[in-house]
């Protein structure tokens, strides 16, 4: 998320020349708001351009916040000359997320069509096309990106950015259709637009993926199996195959066919059957639940000559692919060789090599674990730590690798919920006060509604908000709508929150001018623990505002010239 930010940065003379306009979102529904807000500009009487074209993007947790904002959107429609990208990314292994995430699921729920890239150069074609499709369509085209392609880098072919499109009119009984652009969501307008965003646009949807032959195939054209596959799981597919000593070029010999949807949602329904047309089975491999799967099913279902379909069930009724977790090579090598082993000598695939156990310590003793930790210099090394017989709640950010130290912290909630799981526990629970860490970011996406609800329902919570300055787990970006510390304790006071202390490594940091709530006071960090407890003895809401930058990005700053280097420099003795 950073890297899309920091590319806009870097070059902003360039993207500004060429009318790019780059505006930040205080969170994904917000920013998802403005996008549709941009598509409507084509109902304005004194609009300037002829068109403006959108992307959206956030990872899986934002695609779930921005759901209602996103179904308005698809509602109201796509100018003619518009087009919009939502760019999904997705972290199946939780790698920097809460829970692991696979959005095309709620993303077909709003109608938006989803394409699937399995590499970088693959990204950049689907976008390219999927602004055309959502002008063809009306619709927001989604933009499923994995993991493994949003953090990659790759040489691609010049021409990438060049693709051969073939211009699709929708026709309805013989007439040319044109989206429908309508921002009044009432009835008996919006009633009338769903039946056209799951009528005739999804049609249209299907019908320009049918003309830009987008989707492919290849391998043995008189095949008995199929293998439908799409995304990241092809190059898995493609890997797992050599193991068995397949390879593109010998596809046909082992009677195989492989089809690859660019769209995995709604599935071109055309190409689908032309693929299975001779085909004794299909094996469908995707990650987490059944997806393309289910759709294959029900659109093939009732034809003359239906293969069976197996995909997170194999033939004997038992579990053939992981309803959750990841698809690699290694956990395809088994359920490919049992589908493939259906119609070929199982003999002539090849065996994998038995592993050699690896023994790390010859003595058999354990290796000790490395628990992920703080960076050096971080503050929440000491931000986190609370008063003994104290408790702390866990919150989105850095600082919720709190919840593996010692350090009484306990839980975890979405993004934004810091506090309001505490507000419903709170009358049932003998302890009667927690602090809530809430780092800054968070704060200024969504988290201030938390404590505006804590301070409603009177709930004894001290909110402790890590002002680090950059939201640190993304990028290191700015918090869009940050404000400075002075005025933050002024929203704290007009909010209800009975005390305010600003605990920071340097008191003589802020403006002599700075205008100050009345029920706030600043400390050095050395009376932390001081603090804390006096404010867990006071009833209601309270916040302590702990104001020192990333060490990470200090660390960046200073590299860059950008702040001074401190000329300060503590010697360890190594024998210490």
């Amino acid at each position: 998320l950073g890297n899309v930010e920091g590319a806009y940065q870097q070059h902003q003379d360039v993207f500004e020349a060429a009318d790019v306009q780059f505006i930040s979102g205080v969170n994904e529904d917000l920013a998802a708001t403005v996008i549709w807000g941009a598509q409507m500009t084509t109902l304005e009487k004194d609009v300037t351009f002829d068109g403006v074209k959108g992307i959206w993007y956030g990872k899986g947790p934002g695609v779930d916040r921005a759901g209602d904002a996103m179904r308005h959107a698809m509602f109201a429609g796509v100018g003619p000359n518009g087009g919009v990208l939502a760019l999904a990314g997705d972290d199946p292994e939780c790698k920097s997320s809460t829970i692991p995430s696979a959005s095309e699921g709620q993303l077909a729920d709003l109608g938006m069509p989803v394409l699937y890239p399995g590499t970088v150069a693959e990204a950049l074609r689907f976008s390219l096309y999927g602004y055309e499709l959502s002008r063809a369509s009306g619709l927001w085209s989604g933009i499923k990106v994995h993991t493994d392609v949003a953090d990659g880098f790759a040489t691609i072919p010049a021409d990438t950015g060049s693709i051969n499109l073939e211009r699709y009119v929708h026709e309805v009984d013989g007439t040319p259709w044109t989206p429908t652009v309508d921002n009044r969501l009432l009835i008996p307008f919006s009633m009338m637009l769903e039946e056209e965003l799951f009528g005739h646009r999804i049609d249209a949807a299907r019908g320009f993926m049918r003309a830009n032959s987008l989707d492919r195939s290849y391998g043995a054209s008189d095949a008995s199996l199929g293998i439908i596959v799409a995304g990241k799981p092809h190059g898995d597919v493609r890997d797992a195959l050599v193991r068995l000593g397949i390879t593109e070029e010998t596809l046909a010999d082992f009677g195989i066919r492989i089809y690859v949807p660019a769209m995995i949602s709604p599935l071109e329904s055309e190409g689908l059957r032309s693929f299975v047309d001779g085909l004794d089975t299909v094996m469908v491999v995707e990650a987490k639940r059944a997806f393309m799967e289910t759709q294959v099913r029900d659109l093939l279902y009732g034809g003359p000559h239906t293969p069976a379909v197996y995909g997170k069930v194999g033939p004997d009724g038992g579990a053939l692919l992981p309803r959750s977790g990841i698809i690699s090579p290694d956990l395809l090598v088994e359920p490919l060789r049992s589908i493939i082993s259906l119609h070929v000598d199982p003999e002539r695939l090849r065996r994998e090599r038995e592993r050699i156990p690896l023994i790390a310590e010859p003595s058999g003793d354990a290796l000790p674990a490395r628990t992920p930790y703080y960076c050096s210099g971080c503050p929440h090394n000491r931000s986190t730590v609370v008063p003994d017989g104290s408790i702390a709640l866990g919150g989105i950010g850095c600082h919720s690798m709190a919840l593996w130290m010692d350090r009484n912290t306990e839980g975890l909630t979405q993004m934004g919920g810091e506090g309001a799981q505490w507000v419903g526990a709170a009358p049932f629970v003998g302890n009667q006060h927690r602090f809530q860490n809430l780092g800054d970011g968070t704060f200024f996406h969504s988290g201030s509604l938390a404590i505006r609800q804590a301070v409603a329902a009177e709930t004894n919570i001290t909110f402790k908000i890590l002002y680090n300055g950059v939201v640190a787990m993304t990028g290191g970006q700015d918090a869009a709508g940050e404000m400075p510390v002075p005025e933050l304790t002024r929203w704290l006071d007009a909010e209800g929150v009975a005390r305010t202390v600003v605990v920071t490594d340097d008191v003589d940091k802020y403006d002599r001018s700075d205008v100050w709530s009345s029920t706030s006071r600043i400390v050095d960090r050395e009376e932390l623990d001081a603090t804390q407890l006096e404010l867990r003895d006071i009833p209601g809401v309270t916040a302590l505002i702990y104001d020192q930058g990333c060490a990470a990005d200090l660390r960046r700053s200073r590299k860059r010239g950008k702040i001074e280097t401190p000329t300060t420099r503590v010697m360890i003795n190594e024998a210490i």
